[in-house]
């Protein structure tokens, strides 16, 4: 016959005695008090531990040392019953040989065994804890014999055991079934939106109160909370927030635990935040924490019995702000992470392309091939419609020179041109930064630059200006994207790509074959001088022109040799170069003559610069051997001319 059998057998002749064992005091799983729950798994108690931290280390040593006096005692008692040659489950040997004064025996050998066992162990305690061996072992002498075999100190102390229960009744919330349970949906939670639903719901569920609300700092203002869920209250005010730097959330961020805010009222530096959470029907609030930063609250309300919170209620919306706190925080390290994994993979993406377009750049050799990359590359990205505008070298004007191959606006060989002074040229040079312009196509500045023809062909208007040392270089305008690619995907690529392209594309026009079969360096020049003729026009402002000419630079050439001479013209030039303002240019129109352009100057003033100019390089080379010869001739907008042929004739 087995252990457990025997045992059993014991169990059921000493109940008919109408006594009780130490096997009835043991609840099994199925005797719960809670008879739904009985499928609960066994768990560490170091994780038991991690889920509520209010629970003292000392605490829990008290119980698992009352819980190995237990079963020591229990073990104890068969190894006496041994020694004595006592047989308790033997059926036959019961009834054959086993006497009431024999059991008695045993009984008075248990009871002296056990109160020397409870004895030693109480002496471990060191603060005051003997009362609870004390009712312990009570306890345990009740289960071995049936009745209650105190002590006669303390059968007349009897009064006091319920005073004495309550003063050392451990106060921490302890239901780790209940918290295990919570514990396993806030794991199930994928948001943080998930896990205040859980919260509500858990203490809705486990504390009787009118109403739980979560607050968070609002979307719009990081400093301003607002509610973010709530259950039982309906808040009609949206104008109710409170700021996280002062007030009740302050204390509670510093805190970090739970509050009662009956315990803040009197103060009047917190009276206003008092009566914000009054109206929305909070008395506890519990912090929900991030890095030890408060990120959230709980407010929960009154008990709908309108009794007050225990200390037990307390510490189990303090473990419940503990466990949410870390679950809140692995979400937020996940969200985190996540967020950082995708833009690693965003930047690969887009640095492949944007390498991929480089690529196809280097390796074109000539325009035609250029355009054709551009096109390819451009519509791989989504562009439908836009338009690349370069800096004409002449004018310093903006023409269109690359888009799209059905040309929806209808840019080819119609000679269109942004002027350089064009109010859209200006603000891209100010803003030096991408735009994205709303409304477009009721704003002057877009109207005026593009004609109403164009417009309504466009569905938007973004801008990418490329500057260098100020000066705009060139910029891409897109008009309509691919319905199916988010503007932000195209967006990171072209600010990428505008960083190199224009570069590319000069380079390109430098050393393609064909372009450079022929050159007009002179009609170039000429063209840009027509330009300040034609602006200062506009702006009702002169501007001078001077031509300086050495006449004697064969016979310095002669004399001094090539080298010399080319010294001597590069020295002209860095004189010309020092006495220019802003605005201001030259240029060599043959081997010996240079022209200077001074916008906005009158003619007096050109005539100093000529003579200044002069006197300089004739002081620096002239010589006792050698002279040179330097003239120079002066004219002037509109004084002299009103077009570019009858000033330049001035000067001839």
């Amino acid at each position: 016959m087995g252990l457990l059998e025997r045992a059993l057998q014991y169990k059921q002749r000493i109940n008919e005695t109408g006594k009780e064992t130490l096997i009835d005091r043991i609840k099994g799983p199925a005797e719960n008090d809670n008879k739904e729950e009985i499928n609960i798994k066994k768990i560490n108690i170091d994780e038991i531990d991690s889920l509520n931290q209010s629970i003292s280390d000392k605490s829990n040593e008290f119980k698992n040392e009352i819980i190995k006096a237990d079963n020591k005692i229990y073990e104890e008692i068969n190894l006496i019953k041994k020694e004595e040659d006592i047989i308790l489950f033997d059926e036959d040997d019961f009834q054959e040989t086993k006497t009431e004064e024999i059991r008695q025996n045993d009984e008075t050998i248990i009871k002296n065994s056990v109160e020397k066992k409870i004895a030693e162990l109480s002496s471990f305690d060191k603060k005051g804890n003997e009362k609870n061996f004390q009712i312990n072992k009570e306890n345990i002498l009740t289960d071995i014999n049936g009745d209650s075999v105190k002590e006669e100190s303390s059968v007349h102390d009897t009064g006091n055991i319920e005073a004495e229960i309550k003063e050392n009744e451990m106060p921490e919330f302890n239901d780790f079934g209940t918290l295990f349970e919570i514990q396993k949906e806030f794991i199930k939670a994928d948001t943080i939106e998930e896990v205040y639903s859980t919260i509500l719901f858990s203490i809705m569920g486990q504390v009787g109160v009118s109403s739980v609300s979560i607050i968070a700092s609002s979307p719009d203002d990081l400093k301003k909370w607002i509610i973010i869920d709530s259950h039982g209250i309906k808040i009609s005010d949206n104008d109710i927030y409170w700021e996280i730097d002062n007030g009740i959330l302050k204390i509670l961020d510093t805190y970090k635990g739970v509050l009662d805010i009956e315990d803040l009222k009197n103060d009047n530096n917190l009276r206003d935040d008092y009566y914000k959470f009054t109206a929305v029907d909070a008395r506890i609030i519990a912090p929900l924490m991030n890095e030890d930063k408060l990120v959230g609250a709980i407010l929960v309300g009154e008990k709908i019995n309108s009794e007050q919170f225990t200390m037990i209620e307390l510490d189990f919306l303090q473990a419940l702000s503990d466990i949410s706190s870390s679950i809140i925080e692995s979400l937020v390290l996940h969200e985190r992470t996540s967020t950082e994994l995708l833009g690693l993979r965003i930047e690969k993406e887009i640095l492949s392309d944007v390498e991929l377009f480089q690529n196809s750049l280097l390796n074109v050799s000539s325009i035609n091939e250029l355009e054709e990359v551009i096109r390819k590359n451009f519509y791989s990205l989504g562009l439908e419609n836009y338009t690349i505008f370069m800096e004409d070298k002449i004018g310093s004007d903006y023409y269109p020179a690359y888009f799209e191959k059905e040309d929806m606006l209808g840019f080819s060989d119609s000679g269109f041109k942004i002027k350089k002074d064009n109010r859209l040229i200006t603000f891209l040079i100010n803003k030096k930064t991408s735009i994205i312009l709303e409304g477009f196509n009721e704003s002057s500045v877009i109207i005026d630059t593009f004609g109403r023809n164009r417009i309504v062909k466009m569905e938007l208007f973004i801008a990418y200006p490329f500057l260098m040392s100020g000066k705009l270089s060139g910029f891409i305008t897109i008009y309509k994207i691919n319905s199916a690619v988010e503007i932000k995907d195209i967006d990171i690529r072209i600010q990428k790509i505008n960083q190199f392209l224009f570069t590319y594309l000069y380079r390109v026009y430098e050393l393609d074959p064909e372009l450079n079969k022929y050159n007009d360096l002179t009609g170039m020049f000429y063209e840009r001088i027509d330009s300040e003729i034609k602006h200062a026009d506009e702006m009702n402002i002169p501007v001078s022109l001077v031509l300086l000419t050495i006449k004697n630079y064969k016979r310095f050439h002669d004399r001094f040799g090539q080298i010399e001479l080319e010294k001597l013209f590069i020295n002209i030039a860095e004189i010309i170069k020092s006495k220019l303002n802003a605005g201001d240019f030259a240029v060599k129109i043959d081997r010996s003559r240079f022209v200077i352009v001074l916008p906005g100057k009158e003619k007096r003033y050109s005539v100093m610069i000529s003579n200044t100019i002069k006197n300089e390089i004739m002081e620096k080379y002239n010589t006792s051997d050698f002279k040179l010869l330097i003239t120079s001739l002066n004219s002037v907008f509109p004084d002299d001319g009103k077009d570019l042929f009858s000033i330049m004739e001035v000067l001839e």
